[in-house]
């Protein structure tokens, strides 16, 4: 049973590097929204993004990730910290003698108590990875994941789910192709039907200015749409179905996109409800 289809994903950084002393993650902020009650939600069953550590220092390193409470300059406006770090489960939270270039990979799970004082409430909680040990520095970096709770206690009702709806991708180069799964450890799009019979999908990418979307402060319209190129772009799914997606980008070898930042659109909608359309951002930057 997939308890996890009535939840809206949204993944940010996903493909960009946050460096701390010899540390880098893609897991940088994870926001899930309309979680019910007395269930768990593993992030990567939902959106292929387990949590992933490098090692980029040159000497091996030992590794423990934590969930902690936010501290002051840390919680975002419309949210509470999570009532208790119990909530969020690592599956495997010390990593020992990682070499150098090494990654450590762990599922991270969020679980709501069946409790109805946290319906309709939005919390945040912390991932702190950092190393441990004497005779080296320590370094440390932070993830942080963003949920809200459903306002009760049914199976929210709706068409179809598509997430990620924001992917953020980094140092594209010029004159090649980028793999975002490959390069963002697994990340695709992922299309879920949640009719009770078949429904065919449309998925493209559009420009900004053919959305209702607004183009993000900092970024351009992206120059060709054709620059992203989707697995899939048609396709059925049965009762409860569902389809993954995967994302490659591939900017021409022309200096004039060197250095700059782009927002790409991804639109999906059913063929016979054109009107029906989820929009996913991809924010892609191109190395200088």
């Amino acid at each position: 049973m997939r308890r996890f289809l009535c939840a809206v994903v949204f993944l940010v950084a996903l493909a960009s590097h946050v460096s701390s002393a010899g540390l880098r993650t893609t897991f940088v902020k994870v926001t899930l929204e309309n979680l019910r009650i007395g269930n768990t939600y593993n992030i990567r069953e939902m959106a292929n993004l387990p949590l992933a550590v490098y090692n980029t220092g040159d000497e091996p390193v030992d590794l423990r990730v934590e969930a902690t409470i936010p501290i002051k300059g840390e919680l975002r406006e419309g949210y509470e910290p999570v009532p208790d770090v119990s909530w969020i489960v690592i599956r495997q939270d010390s990593f020992m003698d990682m070499k150098p270039e090494a990654v450590a990979m762990t599922d991270v799970l969020v679980s709501i108590p069946d409790t109805e004082e946290h319906l309709g409430k939005s919390y945040q909680v912390m991932i702190w990875s950092h190393t441990v040990g004497e005779g080296l520095i320590a370094c440390g970096l932070k993830s942080e994941i963003l949920f809200s709770i459903s306002k009760t206690r049914d199976e929210p009702r709706g068409n179809f789910n598509v997430f990620p709806t924001e992917i953020h991708v980094k140092d594209v180069e010029i004159g090649s192709v980028y793999d975002v799964r490959k390069n963002g450890s697994g990340v695709t799009l992922k299309v879920f039907n949640l009719h009770d019979e078949e429904r065919e999908f449309d998925v493209e990418s559009i420009r900004v200015a053919d959305s209702p979307l607004e183009l993000d402060e900092g970024y351009l319209g992206c120059p060709d749409p054709h620059f992203l190129v989707l697995s899939d772009s048609a396709f059925t799914l049965g009762k409860h179905g569902e389809k993954e997606i995967e994302i490659d980008i591939a900017f021409p070898e022309d200096d004039e996109y060197t250095g700059k930042r782009y927002m790409f659109v991804i639109q999906t909608c059913m063929v016979d409800e054109p009107e029906s359309g989820v929009y996913s951002k991809v924010y892609v930057s191109v190395e200088k």
